[in-house]
Protein backbone atom coordinates (compact mmCIF):
# COMPACT_ATOMS: atom_id res chain seq x y z
CA UNK A 1 0.00 0.00 0.00
CA UNK A 2 2.70 2.33 0.99
CA UNK A 3 4.41 1.92 -2.02
CA UNK A 4 1.76 2.16 -4.19
CA UNK A 5 0.75 5.91 -2.49
CA UNK A 6 4.32 6.99 -3.00
CA UNK A 7 4.24 6.12 -6.80
CA UNK A 8 0.98 7.84 -6.64
CA UNK A 9 2.55 10.81 -4.92
CA UNK A 10 6.01 10.70 -7.43
CA UNK A 11 3.65 10.73 -10.27
CA UNK A 12 1.44 13.84 -9.29
CA UNK A 13 4.80 15.39 -8.67
CA UNK A 14 6.36 14.74 -12.24
CA UNK A 15 3.00 16.17 -13.70
CA UNK A 16 3.56 19.73 -11.50
CA UNK A 17 6.75 19.67 -12.95
CA UNK A 18 6.24 19.03 -16.20
CA UNK A 19 3.40 21.76 -16.30
CA UNK A 20 5.86 24.73 -14.77
CA UNK A 21 8.76 23.90 -17.04
CA UNK A 22 6.14 24.97 -20.04
CA UNK A 23 6.13 28.40 -20.73
CA UNK A 24 2.80 30.65 -20.30
CA UNK A 25 1.21 32.38 -22.64
CA UNK A 26 2.34 35.20 -21.28
CA UNK A 27 5.65 34.50 -21.53
CA UNK A 28 5.81 33.56 -25.36
CA UNK A 29 4.01 37.41 -26.29
CA UNK A 30 6.77 39.25 -23.59
CA UNK A 31 9.20 36.60 -25.37
CA UNK A 32 7.78 37.76 -29.21
CA UNK A 33 7.67 41.25 -28.43
CA UNK A 34 10.93 41.43 -27.01
CA UNK A 35 13.04 39.63 -29.83
CA UNK A 36 10.64 41.23 -32.86
CA UNK A 37 9.89 44.81 -30.88
CA UNK A 38 6.30 46.27 -30.96
CA UNK A 39 3.38 44.45 -33.30
CA UNK A 40 -0.26 43.97 -33.76
CA UNK A 41 -2.34 41.48 -32.83
CA UNK A 42 -2.70 40.19 -35.89
CA UNK A 43 1.32 39.79 -36.25
CA UNK A 44 1.42 38.08 -32.70
CA UNK A 45 -1.00 35.68 -33.69
CA UNK A 46 0.71 34.94 -36.90
CA UNK A 47 4.14 34.72 -34.81
CA UNK A 48 2.56 31.88 -32.13
CA UNK A 49 0.06 29.92 -34.31
CA UNK A 50 -0.41 27.37 -31.63
CA UNK A 51 -2.21 29.96 -29.48
CA UNK A 52 -5.76 30.76 -30.61
CA UNK A 53 -7.07 34.39 -30.22
CA UNK A 54 -8.84 33.89 -27.16
CA UNK A 55 -6.06 33.24 -25.16
CA UNK A 56 -3.82 35.37 -27.15
CA UNK A 57 -6.37 38.19 -26.32
CA UNK A 58 -6.56 37.34 -22.99
CA UNK A 59 -3.13 37.01 -22.65
CA UNK A 60 -2.47 40.42 -24.33
CA UNK A 61 -5.18 41.71 -21.38
CA UNK A 62 -3.92 40.41 -18.39
CA UNK A 63 -0.05 41.97 -19.66
CA UNK A 64 -1.85 45.55 -20.43
CA UNK A 65 -3.77 45.43 -17.11
CA UNK A 66 -0.25 44.58 -15.37
CA UNK A 67 1.63 46.84 -16.82
CA UNK A 68 4.23 44.64 -18.98
CA UNK A 69 3.00 45.70 -21.91
CA UNK A 70 1.42 48.88 -23.79
CA UNK A 71 -1.07 49.23 -26.41
CA UNK A 72 -1.52 52.27 -28.26
CA UNK A 73 -3.84 52.79 -31.97
CA UNK A 74 -2.36 54.76 -34.38
CA UNK A 75 -5.41 56.05 -35.97
CA UNK A 76 -6.27 53.28 -38.67
CA UNK A 77 -7.84 50.90 -36.58
CA UNK A 78 -5.41 48.33 -35.72
CA UNK A 79 -3.52 48.55 -31.97
CA UNK A 80 0.25 48.37 -31.79
CA UNK A 81 1.66 46.61 -28.52
CA UNK A 82 4.96 47.05 -27.05
CA UNK A 83 6.67 45.67 -23.90
CA UNK A 84 7.46 47.91 -21.54
CA UNK A 85 10.79 48.77 -19.93
CA UNK A 86 12.20 46.91 -17.43
CA UNK A 87 11.23 43.54 -19.03
CA UNK A 88 13.76 40.83 -18.53
CA UNK A 89 14.30 38.42 -21.97
CA UNK A 90 12.64 35.24 -21.51
CA UNK A 91 14.65 32.48 -20.89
Amino acid sequence: MTTLMAESMKQVHDRREMVQEKPSIDEWVIGVLQQHGTQTLDQIGKLLPEVNWAQLFLAIDRLSRSGKISLWSPGFGDYLITVNQGQRPAA
